[in-house]
């Protein structure tokens, strides 16, 4: 039997970075699934025109590395890497599955989720999966490897302006 991991140690635990993250370092961000059933593909199946449910704020822990700026054929390039850790409870409450090609928003910029590591197990068991029952471990964190996406890429926002005639109201004479 492992010590402290039963379930009032798990338990305080959750309630220790619930506070920690909600209350005291309160970054959050929002959270876009990939609607599957409305996004196209191409002949090779890849995703061209993907469609995304509106943004879920969640809380968060954020680890980004710094930024490089790479020379293409089309002009310069801004790249990020950025790893986003989640708490598992956040995306249980709201009933969300999270997975790759999935879409996170913050500091003005649009993440896209490469990896994702869900085994960090508290007690080294998880009581999910566990043969001796739901008395001890716990799965307690998500943690996603992103990189930084094209707002153009996407179908949240609208990027580009000018549709449609312009009604200019300039004075006479001009």
């Amino acid at each position: 039997m492992p010590l402290f991991a039963g379930a009032r140690d798990i338990s305080l635990f959750e309630k220790l970075n619930e506070e920690l993250i909600n209350s005291v370092i309160q970054t959050e961000v929002y959270y876009y699934k990939l609607i599957l059933d409305e996004t196209d593909d191409n002949v090779y199946g890849e995703g061209i025109d993907k469609r995304y449910y509106a943004g879920v704020k969640l809380p968060s822990l954020i680890d980004r590395s710094d930024q490089n700026y790479v020379e293409e054929a089309y002009g310069v390039d801004l790249q990020q890497i950025a790893m986003f850790s989640f708490l598992r409870k956040a995306f249980t409450a709201k009933e969300l599955v999270p997975e790759v090609g999935d879409i996170i928003e913050w500091d003005k910029a649009y993440f896209e989720i490469d990896s994702m590591v869900d085994n960090q197990i508290v007690g080294g068991k998880d009581p999910d999966y566990s043969l001796a029952g739901e008395m001890h471990g716990s799965s307690l964190s998500i943690i996603c490897t992103t990189h930084m996406t094209r707002m153009s890429r996407l179908n949240i926002e609208d990027v580009r302006y000018g549709q449609g005639e312009p009604d200019y109201n300039f004075p006479a004479g001009i």
